[in-house]
């Protein structure tokens, strides 16, 4: 939830990057990279 209020939507947490992520409390950068890459590799995801 607290990343849902941080970034106001689930597009806006697809786009951010694992550093804005991790400036969420309670989110460390191991956590903030692996939910990128799931973020990035999941149904819905932004196509590069």
């Amino acid at each position: 939830m607290a990343l849902l209020e941080h970034f106001g939507s689930i597009d806006r947490l697809r786009a951010a990057s694992a550093a804005e992520i991790q400036d969420v409390p309670g989110i460390g950068p191991k956590i903030a990279r692996e939910l990128r890459e799931y973020l990035c590799a999941g149904p819905g995801a932004p196509q590069t």
